[in-house]
């Protein structure tokens, strides 16, 4: 459940930062399409890898003891935070620089 909504966090936050960087350089109608676009792709594309990432883990700490699956799954919640700032910095750059290059 936590993880769900971490996704749901990050990919919420790729969708206002891109709409904030084409408000940012007063983009046109296009502008805003392609930054509904490119947070579509970013978000779709972020969910897949967390969840794929997520599943991938619970399979290799199967077998681990109960307090080592609790400390790794903590960790992974870590870098999903930290991933939610870089994706935000990411979806920023991306987008300014296809809104300067529609307009």
């Amino acid at each position: 459940m936590l993880l769900s909504l971490l996704i749901a966090c990050t990919s919420v936050t790729i969708f206002v930062t891109a709409f904030a960087a084409a408000r940012h350089e007063h983009a046109g109608f296009a502008g805003y399409v392609i930054a509904i676009l490119i947070s579509l792709l970013l978000g779709t594309s972020n969910a897949s890898f967390i969840y794929k990432a997520a599943e991938r883990l619970a399979s290799v700490t199967g077998s681990w003891s109960e307090s080592a699956q609790d400390w790794c799954g903590r960790g992974v919640l870590v870098l999903i935070l930290l991933w939610l700032l870089l994706g935000a910095f990411v979806t920023d750059r991306l987008t300014a620089a296809a809104v300067r290059l529609i307009a």
